[in-house]
C-alpha cells in the first residue's frame, strides 16, 4: 500500500518574496540560467522516509533568459550512495504568482508538480534537483532537498544470501562506509578503508547523520600492503573497484591476500542505471595499459569527465572544479561498466596477465552487478 507524503504547500507572499530573492534576472542575460523555487517539501531536508510512500513535490522553475517558452521540465533523482539516477516528468501548474513578479505573462505556466514513488530504484540519501532542455543542452538546479530511505528489500536480501553462501572464517570488507555487508554470525570482518572515520565523515559530507562503519585498519585498499598473502578467507570490496585507479593491479592485490579458494565478493555498480550514465565505457586497453606502466593515461581526463557529466558543472568552470576534485583526493569513479563490459573485463584481465581466480557467481541487482570469484592459482585458461 502507498503512503502519500502531503507537505503543506507554501502560500503567503511573504515566503515567495524569500524564496525568489535570489531568482530575480535581466532580460539581457546572454548565460542560460535555471531560475526556480520550492513550495513542498519544505526546507532542505535530509526527510526520512519509507519503501512505498510518495513525495509531493511543487514549485515552479524557468529557464532565463528564455521567458517565452517553457522547454520541457524533469524532475531528477541522484542516490547519494549508490549512485541511482533516475529522471521523472513533470506537470505544469499556473503560477500567476511567477508571472507578476518578474513581468512576463509567459511565465504563468512555470509551476509544476511531480511524485516520487519510494520504489526500488531509491535507496540510501538521494538529493533531488530539477532540471529544463533547451537548445543549447540541459540546464541543472542546485539540490533542491534529500531525503534518506531504507534500501530495498530486494538489494538486502540479495547481498545477504550471497555472503551466506559464499563466505566463512575471518576476512576484510573495504569501504564499507554506511553500507557494510551483512555476512553470517560466524564470520570475522576486519574493516579497512584509507581514511580514519572523523576524516571520511569530512570527505563526504553526504554521510553525515548516517551510521558509518569506523576502520579497524587504515590502509590503502588498492594495495593491501600491510596484509600477509594468502592470510585471508575472504575480501569484501563492494562499490569499491570503480575507485581504483589501477583495477587490474587492485585485483591482484586482493587475491594475493586470499588463502587458496579463498573468495572475492565485488559490487560494482552498472553506469546504465547510475550517475555515469552519461560517462563513456572505460576501456579495457587503458586498464591494460595502465597495469603495465602503473600510471593511468586518462586521469586528469576523468577529473574533468566527472565534473562535466556527474557534478554538471557549467563548460566554463570544468578545469577548476577537475582541479578541485584532484587537490581534495576526491574518490571519484575512475572506471565505468555495463555489466557486460564488466564481465569483459574481468575475462580479458585473467587471459591477458593470467590472474589467479575463477569467476563463480554473478548477479544482476538493481543498480550493481555482485561478482563473487574464488583464487585459484592453478585456474584453467578461459579457451580451453
Amino acid at each position: 500500500m502507498t503512503t502519500r507524503v502531503q507537505a503543506p504547500r507554501i502560500e503567503s507572499p511573504s515566503t515567495f518574496e524569500h524564496s525568489v530573492a535570489q531568482a530575480s534576472f535581466s532580460p539581457h542575460l546572454s548565460k542560460p540560467s535555471l531560475r526556480y523555487g520550492l513550495d513542498a517539501p519544505g526546507g532542505q531536508g535530509p526527510f526520512r522516509y519509507s519503501p512505498g510512500q510518495e513525495i509531493a513535490i511543487r514549485g515552479w522553475a524557468f529557464l532565463a533568459p528564455q521567458t517565452d517558452r517553457l522547454p520541457p521540465l524533469a524532475v531528477d533523482v541522484v542516490g547519494l550512495q549508490t549512485g541511482s539516477h533516475t529522471s521523472l516528468n513533470v506537470r505544469r501548474l499556473e503560477r500567476p504568482d511567477v508571472a507578476r513578479h518578474f513581468g512576463f505573462d509567459s511565465l504563468t505556466a512555470a509551476g509544476f508538480e511531480c511524485w516520487i514513488r519510494l520504489d526500488h530504484r531509491f535507496q540510501g540519501q538521494c538529493s533531488v534537483r530539477v532540471s529544463q532542455k533547451d537548445g543549447a543542452g540541459t540546464t541543472h538546479s542546485a539540490d533542491l532537498f534529500s531525503f534518506t530511505v531504507a534500501p530495498a528489500i530486494y538489494e538486502t536480501h540479495v547481498r545477504r544470501e550471497l555472503a551466506a553462501r559464499f563466505l566463512a572464517g575471518s576476512g576484510l570488507e573495504i569501504g564499507a562506509l554506511q553500507r557494510q555487508l551483512e555476512v553470517p554470525e560466524h564470520c570475522a570482518v576486519t574493516y579497512v578503508d584509507r581514511m580514519s572515520l572523523s576524516e571520511l565523515l569530512v570527505h563526504y559530507p553526504e554521510l553525515r547523520g548516517q551510521p558509518i562503519q569506523a576502520p579497524d585498519l587504515i590502509e590503502d585498499g588498492e594495495t593491501l600492503a600491510t596484509i600477509g598473502a594468502g592470510s585471508q578467507d575472504f575480501v569484501v570490496a563492494n562499490h569499491f573497484l570503480e575507485h581504483c585507479e589501477n583495477p587490474i593491479q587492485t585485483i591482484l592485490n586482493m587475491t594475493r591476500v586470499l588463502k587458496e579458494d579463498g573468495i572475492l565478493y565485488m559490487a560494482v555498480p552498472d553506469k546504465r542505471f547510475t550517475f555515469d550514465v552519461d560517462r563513456p565505457v572505460t576501456r579495457y586497453s587503458v586498464l591494460a595499459e595502465t597495469f603495465e606502466t602503473g600510471r593511468r593515461p586518462d586521469r586528469e581526463a576523468l577529473y574533468s569527465e566527472w565534473a562535466a557529466l556527474v557534478n554538471h558543472v557549467a563548460p566554463a568552470e570544468v578545469a577548476s572544479a577537475a582541479e578541485n576534485l584532484v587537490r581534495s583526493r576526491y574518490s571519484i569513479h575512475f572506471n565505468v561498466w555495463t555489466l557486460q563490459d564488466l564481465l569483459e573485463f574481468l575475462g580479458a584481465c585473467r587471459l591477458e596477465f593470467d590472474l589467479p581466480f575463477v569467476l563463480e557467481w554473478v548477479v544482476s541487482s538493481e543498480n550493481e552487478v555482485i561478482v563473487i570469484l574464488s583464487k585459484r592459482s592453478n585456474a584453467p585458461s578461459l579457451d580451453t
